[in-house]
Order: C-alpha cells, then structure tokens, then sequence
C-alpha cells in the first residue's frame, strides 16, 4: 500500500510539474495517420479530421460542440483496423507506454481524463438562482405596490425588501453549502488504472490517464479509456451497462474487420465497461470527451431519473400552487368587494400568495439531507447520490454478500487433503503454484494458500521449479482457475494444467482420481465419496476447493475452456472463513428495525447455512443458482420472495434476485464489494459497496463505506429515516397550516369591512413561522418512528390536510369574536384596525409556532417527548420576537403593530392552550383509525 501510494504521488507531481514543452507535441496525436505507408504526400482523410477535431474537444466544456456517436465509430473503426505499430507511431507511443512528462503534457493539452458531467454551479450562478425564484418575485411585487400612489408606504417597502434579503441569503447560504458537499462526496471516491509509465508500472486515477498510455487490465478493472488491445488472455468485458446485455463478451487482440458499431469491435475495450474475467493490455486511443460513452451521454437527456422521493416532493410543490391559483382570487374579490379598497385587496391577495407558500421547503429538503450525507461522512461513509441516504431509510430488505460482511475478510487454509483425507504437501505445493503463477487479482482464497505457502517455506520452491506458460482465467460460469505450467528444467517437458475450483464444478471436468500413486477411473461412487467428503467439511464449516491437474503432450498456441475437460482429481483444499462477531448484534439490529436480510453468495450451500445459523440469519428457506435455473418465473418470483440464502448464484442472477424484490414491492439495499457484485449493486434502490472493493463495485454504488462494517449500514438505516421524519414534518406542518389559514383569510374577507392583516403583515408573520422551522433538520425522531422502514409517500397528505387543517381555524374565528365583541373592534377606525390586526398576528403565530410540538410526535408533547434544544429555542425564540416587536418603537410602526391590550394576553394563552387540547385530541384520533401520525 504505502509503495502503491508512493507511485500514485509521483505521478500527480509529475503530472503537475512537468514542464512545458516548446516542441509541437501536441501536433503529434492530433494528427492520427495510420494509413499504409505510401510515396508523396496525402491529404488528411476523413477519420483524420476528426481524429483532430475530438482531441481538440477532449479537453473541452462545450459538449454541444463535441463530435457525434457516429463520428466517433468512424474513428473508432479506423483504429480497430489498423496495424499495431502505425496505430502506435501515430499515438507518438510505444508498447512501454509513455514517459510521466510525455503524459503530463497531454493531460495539459486535452484535459482530464472524464466523461464530460455537469459541471457544478458557479458562486455567480447559484446566487442568481436564490434571487430569480417565483416567490421572490412576489414579495418584490407586493412591495413594490406598496409604494405606488395614493397610499406609499416606504418603510414598509424597506422591511419587505429586507425580508427578502434574508429570504436569499438563507436559501444562498445552504446551496452554497450543498454545492460544497456535492464535490466533497465526488471526491471521496475515486477508481485508479494501472498503466505503463517511464516502462514500469504504476497505478494513477483514472482522470489522469493519458491519450497514447498502455493500460494493464485484470479482472475487475475498469476500462479507463477508449482501449485498442495489445494483449488479451481469456478476456471477458461486461458491456452490460451499455448495451443491457447481461452476459459479458469476448475481446481479443489482433486487427479488428468493419463493424455495424463501435459496440461490435473485439479488438476495442470501450471506457466505463468492465473486466469480469481475464487479463490483457491495451492502448489508450481515446480519452474524455472523446470517448464512445462521452458521445453518447451527450446525446442522452440532461439531468437524473425522478425518484419517488422527488415525485412526492412535486405532488406537495403541486398542491400549494393549486391553493394559491384558487386561494387568491377568491381573497383579492371578496376582499375588494367588502372593503371596496381594490389596490389594498391585490396588496393583500398576493401577500396571501406569498403567505401560502413553503418558501423554506426546497431548503429544509436540501439541508436535511446535507446534515444526513455529513453525518455519514462522519462515520467515514461516503454517500455518492445524496438522495441515496432516503432510501437506506426506506429499505425493507438488505440483500448481502457473505465474504468480509458476515466472516472476517481473510480466508485462512487449514488443510490441503488428499483424497484419502490426509495432509498432503503436494496438494499444497499445487495449489501455491496455481495462486502464485495467476495473472488476476488474488481473491481471499488465493491470498490464504499464498499466505501458508510462505509460511511453509513454499515460495522459492515452486518459482524455481515451474515456469508459467498460460491461464485459463476464472470465471462465473465455470467457478475454476486454471494455469499451465512447464517444469524449469526441461524445456521440451509436457506442460502440466493446475486447475482449482468450487468442487462440483471442479469434478464434472474430471473423469480419474489419484489415489496414493495409483489412478482410477472417477466412477459414480468415487464421485459420490469424493462429494461426501466435501460436505463434511462444509458441515464442519469449511469451504471446500478442489485441486485437478492435467498433462498435455504438447502446449496449444491458446489454452480454452474445453482443454480443461479429462482433468485428474488430487484433493481437497479447506479454509476457514470465521463469522464477523462484530456482525452478530447488527444482524439483530436490522431485523429490529424492520430490514429482512438476505445472503447471496457463490459459497456451496452448506457453508452459507452453516455461516448464517452462527450469525443468527434465518435459514430454513435456500435455494441455489441451480435451482434457479428450472424454476418457472411465477414459481421463481415465490421461491425468491421465501428465500433468505441463496448459494452459488451468478451476478446475472443476484441481480435478478433484486429485481423480483423490487417487482414484490420491497425497497432492496445491496451490499456487495466485488466485480460479481457490480450488476446487483446498479439495480438495487441503494447499492452500498467499500472503499477496499473493486472498481467496477464502487463505481456501481451510491453509498461507498471505509469499512466493510455492518454496523454503518445499521447507522445509515437510522439516519435515512430521521431525513424523512424531519423532512415529513416541515411539509405537513406547512401544508396543514396553509390549508386552515386559506379558511379564515375567506371568512374575514367576507366578513370584515377591512383586511384582517395586511400584506407586510402576511409577510412578517411567513417570515417568523418559517425562522422557527430552521432548525427542523436538527430535530430528533422517536425510537418508535425509527423501528420500521419509511417509505416516500404522499397519500395521506390531503386527509392529514383536511383534518388538521382547520381546526386552526376555528380557533382563529374564536380571535375573531373576541376582538369583535369583547373589544369592541367591529369598524374600521384606524385604532380599532390595527388592534384587530395585531391580534390575529399573535394568535396566528403563536399557534403555528407553538403547535409543532404536538405535530411532531405521536406522543404527549414536552412529558413523552420533547424537541431538541436548537427547536425549542427557534420556537420559543420566534413566539417571543414576535411580541417584541409588537413594542419596539419603528419597528411596530412599520409593520402597523401596536401594544395589544394587557388582558388580551390571557386570551391568547387560553386559545393556544385549547388550540393544544384539540388537536391532541385529534391527534389520538388519527392514530386510531389510520395507524400513524408523520
């Protein structure tokens, strides 16, 4: 690790301080002529220009000026057919890569290298979007007639237009704040490449990988660039993510004929494609913005998928503009006819307008969920799609893999058996030399027989008695790994195959066994001994590997599947994969919480239940990928539904297991670090991978964690569910106060011979209640709200509004009478007005204020429980400034305040405290009928 990170640094120095070079480079590899070589001097031909044209743009902003998918197949194809060594003359490269200035110049010259995304909003842009927004234009509406003639009012244009000032310095402040998190979390998770560099290799980011760079590929690399392949060994790329073709293709080194599409080339590995299995090398010849993916995201509609999250956001931000399309006509009429003051009723209907309006929505949405992602982050988790953090609260089934999740991440052998069951170092020393010569990434597996390998003094032994020759790479199908090796002492010796794989595939390829020093032909019962002894170390709970060889009389120019068939069978090979302890009780936790658990492993059966029981996982229900395999899909989707371990299942089939959940109506979590795993990962509502998993994996997830620790997933669920109650809370708060204030706003206007407050007023007063409810997003959720998944909905949002709504006014119209016929308020002297107004203020806010406490909670509010401090403080803090300013000289004059009547006071406590009384009492009444409150 450190000498990884040694190499990674040096490069970024290089690509940062190389100096600039004065020659032409970049003219070079701008100019790609690969044609055959031929007397006198040729115009440049079509591909050429283009050639040009999309390096010239790689670096560049501008995608709607960047070449098409069609030109960059033309290109492409160009390539794809061109001998090796012009292709690489015109990349100004050679089989050794490029020198660390060479490629700091072209990075310099084309930019990185990085599919053309959004680029994040300028400070200049996301000011000018916190000021160009349909509310704020009518608060400036309101007060610019608020200085129109006959009636101007300048310090009330002065008080409405610094109530917007604040309203977009608050909105400004958390998208600047959003904006900062939003590049934090694309950082936090990047993919490297292993290129050839100065002739060695080293691993870079993939955005710093160069035009002209040789690439080395091993199962689970991304491609990090256009690839014209050098070198392939048994190399299978998954396209899946591009063409939806689950299976992965072949591709192979040579000189490619014309094809329908870039997709169809063998010879190119496209960027953003993955290797499943296999190894090879390859020549970078496109990069970025001129790029086969980067020509299609540009030809793809901007902007993400609509999440159910967002489509119940709109419906709500539907909702209030419906309330106000038909709200304030109404008022601007009624109000007008009754007071016959037209310029005042169309102050007072778009103050209404305004007052309607949850301007602190998108805000407190975007904040919640800021403060969640933080928080996250704080437990070194990074959440890469931030509205991910909404659906680990809503998930109802995690879907997990075995390895380094449920058993410690290291794979120990404890035996290498013959097939009498005794220790064997031949079986040993097989094994070592098949982990030790494999070109791919090393799994647990290999790493543990490495590991006892080395320590039985194993490593020196085996480099100087094979020399590697050829591999037939692992894959998903087979589930075997083989190597051909040649003794080191005769160079004409018959090579020998050394295969190692899952033990029922394994034997199917094998038809003898050795017994001691004798062979014998593998009839049914000496595969049924062979199998049995198998599961008893399975029962044991030990995975089980076998070991198979095979001697040919002659090497193959190209080693396939097929040459492992007629293998000889040698032994067994036992590791243990002991249970995470630290899982146990965040396996309970889970199940607590309403998430079901589901294992999804390519172990044999008995090992996963072995493993699952230990880990206190429900495994009566199993099935595996066979199994599967002959269910019909009606059938299929049951047993998928009944299962909780799945053995032996392919990454076609994991993510098909994701995706009959999501048909049954569950929210999925899958949690998965490998390449096997990337296609479940995409699929799923939340992929969770770690930051030690493979490429392909991480780019796959949305959540990727440091650790590969449950215990984060439990503390992501909880969090993922205080977004949503907090979330949940501000809306139905705002809706439901709205709904019951559009009740009393038509009853005054009806009533009353002036308005009943008047638009600075309005404005005011939406002002404070929506201070008050800043501090939401700090606000805690009852253990009980936390016990179950919450999924997005707003079903229930117009009955929460219809039945909470109005009891606010009902109490609203007690305010009325009070000042109608106890103070006498009934006419539109001036005194009488502002009175009136000044006591519908404070009952209105007081109210709105002060009934979050019970909305927020199904319990008992302030005794059951209570708000977080920094809620009770904007509460409180709001109802009290609201008083205030009833006294504080200039201001209340401003706002046409005035020192309400002492007794009034007494008023205002009883309404708020029947106010509470009521709405607990429906409050109970709710829960009762319809089972929830928030």
């Amino acid at each position: 690790m450190t000498a990884h990170r040694r190499r990674r640094a040096k490069a970024a120095a290089a690509a940062t301080a190389a100096p600039s070079s004065t020659a032409p480079v970049a003219v070079a590899f701008t100019v790609l002529d690969i044609r055959e070589a031929a007397p006198g001097k040729q115009a440049p031909t079509t591909w050429e220009k283009l050639t040009a044209r999309l390096h010239k743009l790689s670096g560049s902003k501008k995608a709607e000026t960047a070449a098409t998918a069609e030109q960059v197949e033309r290109v492409l194809a160009a390539r794809a057919s061109a001998p090796i060594q012009t292709l690489l003359d015109s990349l100004t490269t050679s089989l050794t890569g490029l020198s660390s200035a060479a490629a700091a110049e072209r990075l310099r010259a084309h930019g990185a290298n990085a599919v053309e995304e959004a680029t994040p909003p300028t400070t200049l842009a996301l000011a000018w979007g916190s000021i160009v927004q349909p509310f704020n234009a009518l608060m400036l509406v309101v007060a610019v007639l608020t200085v129109s003639p006959p009636n101007s009012s300048y310090p009330t244009f002065a008080l409405i237009m610094a109530l917007l000032l604040t309203a977009i310095i608050a909105r400004f402040w958390e998208e600047l704040r959003s904006r900062s998190l939003a590049q934090a979390m694309r950082g936090a998770v990047s993919a490297s490449a292993a290129v050839l560099r100065d002739g060695c290799e080293t691993a870079v980011d993939i955005k710093a990988v160069a035009l002209g760079d040789v690439v080395l590929l091993s199962a689970g690399s991304l491609i990090p660039g256009d690839v014209r392949l050098l070198e392939a060994r048994n190399l299978f790329v998954s396209m899946s993510g591009m063409t939806g073709e689950a299976m992965p293709v072949e591709r192979r080194a040579g000189v490619s004929s014309a094809k329908e599409t870039a997709l169809n080339h063998d010879n190119i590995c496209l960027m953003s494609t993955s290797v499943v299995s296999g190894s090879g090398k390859g020549v970078v010849v496109a990069t970025g913005a001129a790029t086969y993916i980067a020509s299609l995201a540009r030809a793809l509609p901007s902007g993400r998928t609509m999440t159910a999250f967002d489509f119940a956001v709109r419906r709500v931000v539907y909702l209030f503009i419906a309330f106000i399309v038909i709200m304030v006509p109404l008022v601007i009429v009624l109000s007008g006819t009754t007071t016959t003051d037209w310029s005042g009723a169309v102050t007072f209907g778009l103050a209404v307008a305004v007052g309607l309006t949850p301007q602190m929505l998108p805000m407190i949405v975007t904040a919640n969920l800021s403060r969640s992602v933080r928080s996250m982050r704080a437990k070194k988790t990074a959440i890469r799609r931030m509205d991910a953090i909404q659906n680990l609260g809503a998930m109802d089934v995690l879907c997990t893999d075995k390895t380094g999740t449920l058993t410690v991440d290291e794979v120990t052998l404890l035996k290498a058996l013959d097939l009498a069951g005794n220790e064997s170092l031949d079986i040993l020393k097989l094994a070592y030399a098949n982990s030790r010569f494999q070109v791919g990434v090393p799994n647990l597996l290999d790493k543990g027989v490495l590991r006892v390998g080395a320590e039985r003094g194993l490593e020196e032994a085996v480099a100087a008695e094979w020399v590697f020759l050829d591999e037939i790479p692992f894959d998903f199908e087979r589930r075997m790994l083989s190597v051909v090796l040649r003794p080191t002492s005769d160079d004409k010796a018959h090579p020998t195959l050394v295969c190692k794989g899952a033990l029922e595939e394994l034997l199917m390829q094998c038809d003898h066994s050795l017994e001691g020093s004798e062979v014998y032909e593998l009839d049914e019962a000496r595969r049924a001994a062979i199998i049995a002894r198998g599961r008893a170390l399975n029962d044991e709970g030990l995975r089980v590997v076998g070991l198979a060889t095979k001697m040919f009389t002659k090497l193959l120019l190209r080693m396939e599947r097929e040459d492992e068939a007629g293998m000889l069978f040698r032994g067994f090979l036992a590791f243990l994969d002991p249970p995470k302890e630290s899982a146990i009780p965040c396996i309970k936790t889970l199940y607590d919480r309403g998430v079901s658990i589901k294992v999804l492993t390519g172990d044999s059966l008995c090992v996963a239940k072995r493993i699952c029981a230990d880990m206190g996982i429900e495994n009566a229900h199993c099935t595996t990928g066979v199994e599967m395999l002959s269910a019909e899909k009606d059938d299929l989707t049951a047993l998928i539904e009944r299962c909780t371990v799945f053995a032996k299942v392919t990454p076609q089939q994991k993510m098909a297991i994701v995706a009959a959940l999501q048909r049954n109506d569950h929210i999925v979590g899958f949690l998965g670090d490998g390449t096997n795993d990337a296609l479940a990962l995409r699929k799923a509502d939340v992929g969770i991978s770690v930051d030690s998993g493979t490429d392909t994996a991480k780019e796959a997830a949305d959540v990727v964690m440091l650790d590969k620790n449950l215990a984060t997933v439990c503390d992501g669920v909880l969090i993922g569910r205080k977004t949503y109650g907090n979330t949940i809370k501000y809306i139905k708060f705002a809706s439901s106060s709205s709904f019951g204030n559009t009740f009393s706003i038509l009853a005054a206007a009806i009533w009353l011979p002036f308005v009943p407050l008047q638009a600075i007023q309005v404005l005011a007063l939406n002002v404070l209640y929506n201070i008050s409810q800043l501090a939401i997003p700090w606000d805690d959720m009852d253990p009980s709200f936390l016990e179950k998944p919450k999924r997005w909905s707003a079903k229930f949002l117009g009955l929460y509004m219809l039945i909470v709504g109005p009891i606010s006014s009902i109490f609203d119209m007690t305010t009325f009478l009070i000042m109608w016929y106890y103070y006498e308020c009934f006419n539109d002297n001036p005194d009488n007005v502002i009175a009136f107004q000044t006591a519908w203020f404070l009952e209105s806010l007081m109210t709105q204020t002060f009934i979050v406490h019970l909305l927020r909670t199904e319990k008992i509010p302030f005794i059951q429980s209570r708000a977080t401090l920094p809620l009770m403080a904007s509460s409180f803090g709001t109802m009290a400034a609201g008083i205030a300013i009833c006294y504080i000289p200039g201001l209340n004059s401003a706002l046409s305040l005035t020192a309400i009547f002492p007794s009034y006071y007494a008023w205002l406590a009883g309404t708020v405290a029947a106010y509470c009384c009521a709405v607990q009492g429906i409050k109970w009444v709710y829960i009762k009928v319809f089972r929830s409150w928030l």
